[in-house]
């Protein structure tokens, strides 16, 4: 429906930010842009730079935490990126993590709320937890209209992605069919939930950047599979005083 143009997975911070949007061409309709903190004014400077129409906000994880001591500073210096958008801009977030669910949004811009455990203005429904299979779940929208998902990427943690994508596509007018269509053709990219099969294993790599929250939620998943499981972990940088 739109020619989009998104970052790469990488390219999410302060000057790299600047060197990908160097990369739009006068095509593209929209551009889809990570805005990662490490520090309290990262998103001063992205916001400046952006001036988004929409801002999703997904979670407040742990991340960076040795710079930001709690989840706390973390929470106030995401939210910068708010003061930078477009007069009537779109906050879309989830209300089930503690710190967004006070989010508070001023006129005359809205927000629009996802979850999966509260009323919002889009719920995830009868969700359905297949281990290294994926997810199932109904995406219920703001008009009170239902659709079935499957993502096949396993992870129950990616339904609060399906439902942000499918509250951007709904905002943009994007039919339900394609909406489920464009949710259910996603892949993660390189070292993120990606699934190795080989010949005596199944290897489930997660191991980009990882975190407290990620890390977890990577155990979550192999609990859910069969057969005698293994954990090979790593060092995990960015975490301070959590290191040991």
């Amino acid at each position: 429906k739109y020619c989009v143009t998104k970052t790469s997975p990488y390219w999410n911070s302060n000057y790299r930010i600047v060197f990908a949007l160097l990369n739009v061409k006068d095509y593209d309709e929209v551009v889809v842009v990570e805005s990662a903190i490490g520090n309290n004014d990262d998103n001063i400077f992205n916001g400046k730079i952006l001036r988004p129409d929409i801002v999703v906000m997904t979670n407040i994880g742990d991340s960076h935490i040795d710079y930001f001591k709690n989840r706390r500073n973390i929470f106030e210096a995401k939210k910068k990126l708010i003061d930078y958008m477009q007069a009537t801009g779109i906050v879309v977030t989830n209300v089930d993590d503690d710190y967004l669910s006070n989010l508070q949004i001023e006129k005359p811009k809205r927000k629009i709320t996802y979850s999966m455990n509260s009323d919002a203005d889009y719920n995830a429904c009868n969700v359905t937890d297949k281990g290294l299979n994926g997810t199932e779940s109904v995406i219920k929208g703001i008009d009170g209209k239902q659709i079935e998902i499957k993502i096949d990427v396993p992870g129950i943690h990616f339904i609060y992605s399906a439902l942000s994508a499918y509250i951007i596509g709904d905002l943009f007018g994007v039919l339900p069919s394609e909406n489920k269509e464009g949710i259910e053709d996603f892949e993660t990219s390189d070292h993120r939930c990606k699934i190795v099969k080989l010949p005596v294993c199944t290897v489930l790599e997660d191991s980009y950047n990882i975190s407290p929250k990620s890390m977890k939620s990577a155990i979550d998943i192999l609990e859910k599979c069969e057969g005698r499981k293994v954990v090979i972990m790593g060092d995990m940088n960015h975490v301070g005083e959590r290191s040991e």
